[in-house]
């Protein structure tokens, strides 16, 4: 092989290591898509006139349940993996007092709020709302 023959050889492997640096450290990690995200759903609750907590699992299956307790705190977080995916978060409440009340649900995606609702609960009146996001 000739100098110039090896030099050209050299260069080239030299370019394509670069080019193949460059490509990937440019390459987008997208913190709105990654390979799974973390929805949590949350709902501000003061009392116990909740008759049921509607959401979508991990799966999308929509599970409804009247047992507060599976959202401690307010809370109830999955771990999605497939994408799209539609969040839903939804409340029935059978407010028997005297007086208004207001449920906050949030769902958030890897920490940032993405869909909020309230629902005002007139007295004596069984009241609900849901609200939806989809991930892709």
């Amino acid at each position: 092989m000739t100098k110039k023959y090896v030099q050209w050889i050299y260069k080239a492997i030299v370019f394509t290591a670069i080019l193949t640096i460059i490509a990937w450290s440019c390459k987008k990690d997208s913190p709105d898509n990654p390979e799974s995200s973390e929805v949590k759903y949350e709902i501000v609750v003061t009392d116990e006139f909740v008759l049921s907590i509607v959401y979508n699992d991990d799966t999308q299956k929509e599970i409804s349940t009247d047992d507060i307790s599976q959202f401690p705190n307010g809370i109830k977080k999955i771990t999605v993996n497939k994408k799209p995916f539609t969040a839903k978060l939804g409340i029935k409440v059978l407010n028997t007092t005297n007086q208004t009340k207001t449920y906050s649900l949030t769902i958030s995606v890897n920490g940032v709020i993405k869909k909020q609702g309230t629902l005002t609960a007139p007295a004596q009146v069984e009241s609900q709302t849901s609200i939806t996001y989809t991930l892709n």
